[in-house]
């Protein structure tokens, strides 16, 4: 117990003498349209449906005969009902939203948004050839005044109408939801100083949601950890280019989660109710260390950590870090990003694996674990005679089709689909097909993906 009191109190000391917790002040910046749309990160989504939510109690008059309607967050109990009309009739395209704002299963007392137009100058209505239906675009939505979101915050919203052949399957859309601001700060500890900033990327108007993760039971006894509830992000300006950026493979974007890392250590972060700081501080739950296997040359890591039972959440771990203090717990690589150098130009290549019966690994409290992943990488080719079809029967001379499947694996079980070199996309692999006599008889590129 003495020793446990001590402990304890050279900790406090610590946190004390460093001003922790550290508290930066939080900048409200507002998106225009384009800027929401080009905004790195995931977005959420909402299914479109042709019948009303329990959640909606009170509705005005619809304009149309096919009003449909959605719950934005699932059945979640934050969830927000909304219903998409179209004011000139069925099939000339939706053009009027109501969300309820208040959530009080009460359309009536919201206000109605009206479709909107691109400052590019393109109509917010686009019809689709392939489902028949139509796309519209509608904000900015305020969160409504008063409660824990002041500044007020701001989201867009995305309608994607089916018809057609999808409509007669009972697909009746989809709602995409695109922040409209986010909260931008810099923060300056363990010598990293990096702009960040919090956005409310679920669009419930709060911040700090973690993205929810479950598994999937596969019919070969593997299972996959794979995204349920989407939560909130993180941008962060890695590159020191002054604004946040995603080209496909470096996303500055991370899901938030119970720790960030600023240097090979773990931190908390806590908005104030008024939205003006951010607190930030040591984590201060059980720990051990993780040695990343090939930590130098990897770019960035992300982990799914085991928070209960069949329950996952996304860390991101530092890169070019050997070794780093986690949350004790059973975690699961997800990504891998190696970065290299082949003469002047920087090669990079991402990994994914999901699979985590087979993958899975625990972090105890003050011992170290070890993360396999990146090099050596291998080579699994595999090809088969593809069954022909009559055109191919006709014009190719019969089954002389052969798929050919290239998987490049690392240690850790994760498959690598994207490569760059420089600032383009790297060489293709090329293969060679021969006889038995070793003629060869066919050859080409293969492609990534």
């Amino acid at each position: 117990m003495i020793q446990k009191a001590s402990v304890l109190a050279i900790g406090a000391l610590l946190a004390a003498s460093v001003g922790f917790p550290a508290e930066f002040p939080l900048e409200i910046k507002r998106m225009t349209l384009d800027e929401a749309l080009s905004a790195p990160g995931d977005s959420a989504y909402a299914e479109l449906k042709t019948s009303k939510p329990d959640a909606i109690r009170k509705q005005p008059k619809a304009r149309s005969e096919r009003p449909l309607y959605g719950v934005l967050g699932g059945a979640d109990k934050d969830g927000m009902a909304f219903r998409v009309d179209e004011s000139q009739g069925k099939g000339k395209g939706c053009d009027l939203l109501i969300f309820d704002l208040n959530r009080n299963g009460d359309l009536t007392d919201d206000p109605v948004h009206k479709r909107v137009k691109n400052e590019g100058g393109k109509q917010g209505t686009t019809e689709s050839a392939l489902v028949g239906g139509g796309m519209a675009l509608f904000g900015p939505i305020e969160a409504p005044a008063g409660g824990k979101n002041a500044p007020r915050m701001i989201l867009y919203a995305e309608v994607l109408s089916f018809g057609g052949l999808a409509e007669s399957l009972g697909i009746s859309g989809q709602m995409q939801i695109k922040p409209g601001c986010s909260l931008e700060t810099t923060v300056d500890l363990d010598g990293v100083r990096q702009k960040i900033a919090l956005v409310d990327a679920n669009g419930n108007f709060r911040f700090g949601d973690k993205t929810e993760m479950g598994l999937l039971k596969m019919p070969d006894g593997e299972q996959l950890c794979m995204p349920q509830q989407m939560g909130d992000t993180i941008l962060r300006d890695r590159n020191g280019s002054g604004k946040f950026e995603s080209d496909g493979m470096n996303s500055e974007a991370d899901p938030w989660s119970s720790v960030i890392y600023f240097g090979a250590n773990p931190y908390t972060l806590t908005v104030t109710d008024d939205l003006a700081k951010v607190a930030v501080e040591p984590y201060s739950g059980p720990m051990g260390e993780l040695a990343i296997q090939n930590g130098a040359r990897i770019e960035a890591i992300m982990l799914a950590r085991e928070t209960s039972a069949d329950k996952w959440e996304a860390v991101v771990l530092p890169g070019s870090s050997a070794k780093v203090k986690v949350p004790v717990g059973t975690y699961q690589l997800l990504g891998c990003q190696l970065a290299g150098k082949d003469g002047g130009a920087v090669t990079m290549a991402g990994g994914r694996n999901n699979r985590t019966k087979s993958t899975a690994f625990s972090v105890e409290a003050g011992k170290s674990a070890t993360l396999k992943c990146g090099p050596p990488l291998q080579l699994q080719v595999q090809a088969e005679r593809r069954a022909p079809g009559l055109l191919a029967a006709i014009f190719a001379g019969g089954s002389r089709a052969i798929d050919i499947n290239l998987s490049v694996v690392g240690a850790g079980g994760e498959i690598y689909n994207l490569f760059r070199k420089g600032d383009g996309e790297a060489d293709p692999p090329k293969f060679k097909i021969l006889d038995e006599q070793g003629k060869e008889i066919a050859s080409g590129d293969l492609e990534y993906g």
